[in-house]
């Protein structure tokens, strides 16, 4: 039951990180019902000491890190979008001279 629960985790994060990549971001929500279940499953099984861990670790804070900066990236094109909306002294665009 451990071994299933530890592959189906890792099957989760690579799956998660292939959406984040590939701009699914939708695909995030539909794998919401599974995370959970997964965390459900997770809370009742006994893991300590399992040598997979670390490694499972190391890839949910990797895709935390990726959401991180998608979350950074759409925040700053919508400030950006909201700058040349208004019509700001900042906008920039070419002169004469390119």
């Amino acid at each position: 039951m451990n071994d299933d629960i530890i592959d189906a985790i890792e099957e989760l994060l690579d799956a998660e990180r292939a959406a984040i990549i590939d701009g699914r971001l939708q695909d995030l929500e539909d794998l919401l019902p599974l995370k959970t279940d997964l965390n459900r499953r997770l809370e009742k099984a006994t893991l300590n000491g399992r040598d997979e861990l670390p490694r499972l670790n190391a890839k949910a804070i990797h895709n935390q890190k990726l959401l991180a900066a998608v979350a950074s990236g759409i925040k700053s094109a919508h400030s950006r979008i909201a700058e040349i909306r208004s019509g700001g002294k900042n906008l920039r665009t070419y002169d004469d001279d390119g």
